[in-house]
């Protein structure tokens, strides 16, 4: 994202660091125009941080570093550093935070993702279709879009085990489904709510659920309607420390029987990393981290 530094927007303001709507890499800076000349700010501990944004006395915007607590403490020592340019703008800028990105070993060229998984290659330039309702007229859907042009397809919408079979012998076709562990319903609710989610991990409610604070203070999550129009009723979100045994039970079953090449899971890294203040499992956003991304990686193998 660029703004103006004499931008009127009024949304920039905060954003924070560390998942979800904020930025989604730990860095940012300003440059100047015509020479390109600039700084950086490099968040090396970015897992509490923000970027915060304010306008200054003259009107244009500046920005700076900040830090959340972790758990309540300070924790840990809190770590910026600041690059300096005399040319090249923002592309010097995201070269800079590549750079860094190698060092701490966040770094996976594409080339490097595609050996580890080769179906991966073929996200590129897919066409993403959700399309709940084709049933057996599923492979005639997808025969026709790639015969008008549409070469790859990342086909979204699900299907029995014979519709995914015969769409995974498709040439360039990714066959794959929703799915999303964050959100739960509390089971009381049930006859209350519009609808109930057949995805939703409701055994993992209430030992499993989020708390963003002592004394049983739970994270409300997704709101669904209640069946008489008055308001809405939360579900609970679910500890990431929790939610990666729902998913890899749930997966390894179906994929027994569905061979699913491909799989969207709602939701979980949208949101920030969350603390969690259940004595059961407590966890710190750098905890949240690692269980949501790191440990996922082995959620289901192909």
């Amino acid at each position: 994202m660029s703004y103006p530094v004499d931008e009127e927007n009024k949304g920039l303001w905060r954003m924070i660091a560390y998942g979800g709507h904020g930025i989604c890499m730990g860095f940012f800076g300003a440059t100047e125009g015509a020479t390109g000349a600039g700084w950086m700010c490099i968040l090396e501990t970015p897992d509490d941080a923000a970027m915060n944004a304010c306008k200054g006395s003259d009107g244009l915007w500046q920005a700076g570093p900040s830090w959340d607590a972790s758990m309540g403490r300070f924790a840990y020592p809190r770590k910026a550093r600041y690059v300096f340019f005399d040319k090249g703008g923002h592309v010097a800028i995201c070269k800079r935070y590549r750079e860094h990105a190698k060092q701490i070993g966040l770094f996976k060229p594409f080339t490097e993702k595609v050996k580890r998984n080769p179906r991966i290659d073929m996200l590129i330039g897919a066409a993403n279709i959700w399309c709940f309702s084709a049933g057996k007229e599923s492979v005639r859907l997808v025969t026709e879009m790639q015969a008008a042009g549409i070469e790859r397809i990342l086909w979204s919408g699900g299907g029995n085990a014979a519709e995914i079979r015969s769409l995974n012998a498709l040439p360039k076709v990714l066959t794959g489904r929703y799915d999303i562990y964050q959100d739960i319903m509390d089971p009381a609710n049930f006859d209350r709510i519009q609808y109930r989610h057949d995805d939703w991990v409701t055994a993992a409610f209430p030992q499993d659920i989020n708390w963003r604070g002592p004394h049983n203070d739970w994270r409300r999550g997704w709101e669904i309607e209640e069946k008489t129009g008055d308001g809405m009723i939360p579900c609970a979100v679910i500890c990431d420390s929790k939610a990666v045994p729902y998913a890899r039970k749930r997966i390894v079953e179906e994929l027994k029987t569905k061979p699913y090449q491909a799989r969207f899971i709602d939701t979980t890294v949208a949101a920030p990393w969350f603390e969690c203040y259940h004595p059961d499992h407590p966890m710190t956003r750098t905890q949240s981290r690692h269980l949501t991304v790191l440990d996922s990686r082995g959620a289901a193998a192909p």
